[in-house]
């Protein structure tokens, strides 16, 4: 009986000592986890402040645009990953502009550097670059198109000698949808490939 009591004694201590175990675990995850994302956002947090600390620098900033300023774009697209760089003068539309003119009438850009000597900008794109051709049905004609990075949308390039007659159903949807190429090359061997086929 006594043996038995004691059995129950120590097995309940074993339970304990095994509860207790498990909850520091547990606590020991939860702190060091959320130890983690705070020193993530917190970083996170000082790259957005560095951002905007620049921004204030600049919208102090007396300088304004003139003849002589020197812009630069890099342009992101966010479909085929590619990035462009753009280096011109000032356009007449940006002469006499500080930086908070600048920003309400050119509000789609990101001021990277706002100088007199230069202004760097940065533009997000949710379309593809130029080095992209799209083969798309138009009408009862397939074309050619080509991205236009001015007007943000693709224009026609070259009319190709496909009507929807030489098309079969999946062929049809596919081009109705458009198809992406990165060449003419690639075009002229797809065509190639279903006048042939």
């Amino acid at each position: 009986m006594i043996e038995g009591g004691i059995f129950l004694v120590f097995k309940k201590r074993i339970r304990r000592i095994f509860i207790l175990v498990f909850l520091c675990v547990i606590l020991y995850f939860s702190v060091s986890t959320g130890y983690n994302m705070g020193k993530q956002d917190s970083s996170s947090n000082n790259d957005d402040i560095k951002e905007e600390t620049k921004l204030v620098g600049a919208l102090d900033s007396k300088d304004v645009i003139g003849i002589n300023t020197i812009v630069e774009i890099k342009y992101k697209y966010q479909k085929c990953g590619h990035e462009t760089n753009i280096t011109k003068k000032a356009d007449e539309s940006m002469f006499g502009l500080g930086v908070v003119d600048f920003l309400e009438r050119f509000d789609e850009f990101r001021i990277i550097e706002f100088s007199e000597r230069k202004l760097e900008l940065a533009k997000s794109l949710n379309q593809y670059c130029d080095k992209h051709y799209l083969l798309k049905m138009i009408g009862d004609t397939v074309m050619i198109l080509q991205s236009d990075t001015e007007n943000e949308d693709f224009v026609v390039v070259k009319k190709t000698k496909l009507r929807r007659k030489d098309l079969d159903d999946n062929i049809y949807l596919i081009l109705k949808r458009g198809k992406l190429f990165n060449s003419l090359d690639d075009i002229e061997n797809y065509i190639n490939s279903i006048i042939i086929g």
